[in-house]
């Protein structure tokens, strides 16, 4: 955490992933989410939207109202701001993390296996449900995530119906940001590696009608 002083007060504010919570930085994806920072069509829009999601940030950062941010000192906006990037930018995520574990809670946790070889087809069903249904609004990312992890999450031995699910579910909803964002690369790596075996088979059935057509 690091320790801002505004208003001659001293507010924390987190500085990398594993300092804030899943339902924390919702909170900031939502407002990232509320504006084109990416389009090139209207360039004064554009800068306009980028100074406005700035304000909102910083203030919520802060915990202050959006208006009272343009009463605070330039460095001390500047030093949020980036402190937030930096924290966006600071962990480099590139592994699998097949098997992986973690702690919460004090409790081990483990990511199932890319081969998905320990989960039924009813879970696999349940996560691509939620991903399906939830995952249309990118603002609504990292909402479902923990209900994802509850399902395929483990401790060691742990059975499918060793444990409730729906307090799980709230217990994840306190993971940091630096566990979640490792989960959500999980899950990118299997969605990859599941279109790569669903385009080869759709492939090999392509080449089947072929030859059936042609004998």
């Amino acid at each position: 955490m690091i320790t801002v002083e505004v208003n001659k007060k001293q507010v924390k504010i987190p500085s990398k992933y594993s300092e804030i919570k899943v339902s924390e930085f919702t909170s900031y994806w939502k407002i990232l989410q509320k504006y084109d920072l990416l389009q090139e069509e209207d360039i004064i829009k554009r800068d306009s939207d980028e100074m406005d999601c700035t304000l909102e940030i910083v203030a919520h950062m802060l915990d202050i109202k959006p208006e009272d941010v343009n009463k605070i000192p330039y460095d001390k906006a500047y030093e949020v701001i980036k402190v937030f990037n930096n924290m966006l930018e600071r962990d480099n995520f590139k592994d699998d993390y097949s098997g992986w574990t973690f702690t919460h809670n004090g409790e081990g946790y483990y990511f199932p296996k890319l081969s998905l070889d320990k989960m039924s087809f009813g879970e696999y069903a349940e996560v691509k449900q939620l991903e399906a249904i939830l995952g249309k609004d990118v603002s609504n990312r990292f909402d479902f995530i923990p209900q994802q992890m509850a399902i395929l999450c483990r401790k060691s031995g742990e059975g499918k119906n060793d444990f409730d699910r729906e307090e799980r579910e709230k217990e994840f909803e306190n993971l940091t940001m630096d566990i979640v964002m490792r989960f959500a690369f999980f899950l990118s790596k299997w969605n990859l590696l599941l279109s790569k075996s669903t385009l080869i088979s759709t492939e090999k059935a392509q080449v089947s009608e072929r030859k059936l057509a042609i004998s």
